[in-house]
Parts: C-alpha cells; sequence; structure tokens
C-alpha cells in the first residue's frame, strides 16, 4: 500500500503513540559507550611516543681521564737504566733481572712491548708518579693492555696492581680482578679506585708470577673526573 506524502506524519504519530519500537527510529538514544581507546581516551598512557620529550638516545658516559702521569707507557722509547726494561721504568727491587725484554715482533700497538719471562720468580718492573702527583680522596684509573702465554697454572695470575706511595714509602696496592683463562692474548686490564689519606704517589705495578710469558702495553695511570 503507498501511504500519500500527507498522511505521514499523521501515520507516524499514531505508530509512536502505540508505543512501536523500531531498531532503526532515529527518536532512540544511542546506548552510551566507555571509551576505551588508548589514542582518544583521557586516562594515562604509556605510549613512549604519546610525549612532547624527544627521546633520549645518547649512551650513558663514563669518567673522563686525564693526563698520563706515566711516561714511556707505550714502550717506544727502548731501554732505560735496567736491561730489558723500558725508559722511565724500573724493576721493582732495583736489580737487574734476565727476564725482562721487549717483544718488537707482536706488541699491541706501535713498535714494542714490554715482556717479563719470570718462570716463577716473581719479576716486576714499576714506574712511580712523580712527586705530590696524587690527591687523596681523588679517583684514578690504572689500565693496560696484558697478554699472557705459555702459563701452566692460574696460580699466577696477577699482572698488574696499583700502589699508592707516600714519597718514596710503599702504603698499599690494589690488585687486577683474577681472570677466567690462564693464558689469554692482549686485553685491556682496569683498575679504577679512589686514592687512600696520605698518599701523593702512585705506581703502576706490573708483575709476572708465573712460568710464562707476561707481557704489557699502553699503560695508563690517570686522574678520573666524573
Amino acid at each position: 500500500m503507498i501511504v500519500p506524502s500527507a498522511r505521514l506524519p499523521a501515520l507516524i504519530a499514531t505508530l509512536v503513540a502505540a508505543g512501536c519500537s523500531c531498531p532503526n527510529n532515529p527518536l532512540d538514544p544511542l546506548p552510551e559507550l566507555e571509551d576505551t581507546n588508548p589514542l582518544t581516551s583521557d586516562s594515562e598512557t604509556t605510549n613512549p611516543w604519546d610525549s612532547d620529550d624527544v627521546p633520549d638516545d645518547t649512551e650513558p658516559q663514563g669518567p673522563t681521564e686525564g693526563a698520563n702521569l706515566l711516561m714511556n707507557s707505550g714502550f717506544e722509547q727502548g731501554e732505560g737504566d735496567y736491561t730489558g726494561v723500558g725508559y722511565g721504568w724500573e724493576t721493582n727491587d732495583g736489580a737487574v733481572h734476565g727476564e725482562n725484554w721487549f717483544d718488537y715482533h707482536t706488541p699491541y700497538a706501535g713498535t714494542a712491548a714490554q715482556c717479563i719471562s719470570a718462570s716463577w720468580s716473581a719479576a716486576a718492573i714499576r714506574q712511580l708518579s712523580r712527586d705530590a702527583s696524587v690527591a687523596p680522596g681523588s679517583y684514578y684509573r690504572l689500565r693496560a693492555m696484558v697478554r699472557q702465554q705459555d702459563a701452566s697454572s692460574s696460580h699466577g695470575w696477577y699482572m698488574l696492581g696499583l700502589r699508592w706511595y707516600t714519597g718514596e714509602t710503599y702504603v698499599s696496592e690494589v690488585q687486577m680482578l683474577e681472570p677466567k683463562l690462564i693464558n689469554y692474548d692482549w686485553v685491556q686490564i682496569l683498575i679504577d679506585v679512589q686514592a687512600p689519606t696520605g698518599v701523593d704517589r702512585g705506581a703502576a705495578y706490573l708483575a709476572a708470577y708465573t712460568d710464562g710469558t707476561s707481557c704489557y702495553d699502553d699503560v695508563v695511570f690517570a686522574e678520573l673526573t666524573y
């Protein structure tokens, strides 16, 4: 049946009065739905990009090293006052030892590395920083490239130490951590520590307590700024 357009308003009014519920009735209010869209909700969001702040992709910076307090740290200047020992360095007991020598063939860098073939004789060389070069309470780093070859036991693992002095008087010492391997190619060893009260000098202590060959290159002793 076709209803004339003139009668449509009256027909709609009659249907509404009769309680007709039509699914598409524009008079029915739309249901109120909870807004769970994280892009439009007023609730707090954890989206890292939903921020006016620019992400900080920079890596944290470590401490800054000051000037090297040691001379001839790469052993490029050759021999000094002791046979087989780099210029500026000395044997720990002040005597000449035949187990000290230079490796000119396979240094870590440059033309030479300092080596010690100890054969369990507890050989060591050292270099003290100049007088009054260390301030108690300040932080310092001793680092070196170290290589160990032909050792048969892990008992002689200690190869690098930082020694504290007051003038010429020994005060205390900080040793490197024990490595997991007995023999290894060039690796960097770091010792970061605060200078104790009463000291005014530090010394790089290159030790060899094994039956193998211990070699050192690029030794640096410097103050740290955080």
